[in-house]
């Protein structure tokens, strides 16, 4: 029981993600489908298992809108997820070039 709670932490950084992503326009509207496509299934009654069978007709609501989650988060560009996962801006390194260069010759002796 206690070993489950620990998986507990990640849904608040992951939903976090999520809303984050849902938000971005650099994220195609096709990828913004999956988690409302998720929503949709958790909330309407129409269910590959129903929901009156006890544990089973929760877990397969849980498990199809995972699966759709973790889709979405896939297909959503790499470097915005990494923007938005660390909270930070990436490095533009042409911004940091200042024109100068260096001129040099080098020689390579064999001895």
């Amino acid at each position: 029981m206690f070993s489950l709670l620990r998986y507990f932490y990640f849904l608040r950084p992951a939903f976090r993600l999520i809303w984050r992503l849902m938000r971005d326009r650099r994220v195609s509207v096709g990828a913004k489908i999956l988690p409302i496509l998720a929503l949709a299934y958790v909330v309407t009654p129409i269910d590959i298992i129903p929901d009156y069978l006890p544990i089973r007709g929760q877990l397969d609501d849980l498990f199809v809108a995972a699966i759709l989650l973790g889709l979405f988060i896939l297909s959503s560009p790499w470097h915005v997820i990494r923007e938005h996962a660390t909270g930070s801006k990436p490095v533009d390194k042409a911004a940091d070039y200042s024109g100068r260069t260096i001129d040099t010759d080098i020689r390579i002796e064999d001895d």
